[in-house]
């Protein structure tokens, strides 16, 4: 039981270490608002013609004529749309450093 618990505390740390990966942490974090292009699944009906039969009076084609009429198709198509993702980066004068920290960018004075 304290074998499977170990392995369980390490999977979440290793996760957690995965899905916040690259992102700065400490003091001087801040969150910034990034306009980013995504795709999204969007609907629309389609106008499609249909070839059906209807009752007429003329004999010769056996008291049954062509009709086309139009039905509408549901389909579905990826559109491009801008969405504003928050994004945690080091404030200004900042500097993200290796492991993954913000320190103060150092300014030389002539």
């Amino acid at each position: 039981m304290y074998r499977l618990l170990k392995l369980l505390l390490i999977a979440v740390a290793s996760f957690a270490r995965l899905v916040y990966c690259g992102e700065p942490t400490g003091d001087n974090v801040c969150t910034v608002p990034v306009e980013k292009e995504e795709l999204q699944l969007e609907r629309y009906i389609q106008k499609v013609p249909y070839r059906t039969t209807v009752w007429c009076p003329d004999i010769s084609k056996g008291f049954k004529c062509e009709e086309v009429k139009y039905g509408d198709k549901i389909s579905y198509r990826n559109v491009p749309k801008i969405v504003t993702v928050y994004v945690k980066q080091c404030c200004d004068g900042y500097a993200k450093i290796a492991n993954d920290t913000c320190i103060r960018k150092f300014i030389l004075m002539k």
